[in-house]
C-alpha cells in the first residue's frame, strides 16, 4: 500500500492507493501536521483491497482521536465502507472525533465545519 499525504488549509489527508495491509505509518512530520491541523482524510477510493487486520486500523485511529484529532474516512464502496464501520467499532471510535462518509464532499464538509456535527 501506498499512500499520499496532501496538506489543506484545514486539515492533512492520507490518499490511500494500492492494497491495504496494515495501518499506514504516517512520518513523523506528517504525524506533526496532523496533529497541528488536529484533523485528517483517510482517503479509500484507490483501493484495490484490503488485507489487514481491522484491529490494528480501529486502534490506530483511536490513539489519533485520543490526541483530540477529528478523523474522517471516505469510503465510496460498500465493501471498504463495512470494513471502516467494523474497525470503528473495534477501536471504539463512537463519537465526535471520527465518521465515516460514502463521499469525499461529504467528510471535506464535516472536517472543515465542526461545528455542524454538534447539531446533529
Amino acid at each position: 500500500m501506498s499512500y499520499t499525504f496532501l496538506l489543506h488549509e484545514q486539515f492533512a489527508e492520507a490518499h490511500l492507493t494500492g492494497v491495504l495491509e496494515a495501518p499506514e505509518r504516517l512520518l513523523p512530520e506528517e504525524l506533526a501536521e496532523v496533529l497541528r491541523l488536529g484533523a485528517i482524510l483517510y482517503d479509500y477510493t484507490d483501493i484495490e483491497r484490503l488485507a489487514f487486520d481491522a484491529w490494528a486500523v480501529g486502534d490506530a485511529a483511536r490513539r489519533l482521536a485520543e490526541r483530540g484529532v477529528r478523523i474522517a474516512a471516505c469510503a465510496p464502496r460498500a465493501e471498504w465502507y463495512g470494513v471502516g464501520r467494523q474497525a470503528a467499532q473495534m477501536g471504539n471510535l463512537e463519537g465526535p472525533n471520527f465518521r465515516l462518509f460514502r463521499t469525499r464532499g461529504e467528510a471535506v464538509v464535516w472536517l472543515i465545519h465542526p461545528e455542524w456535527s454538534a447539531a446533529k
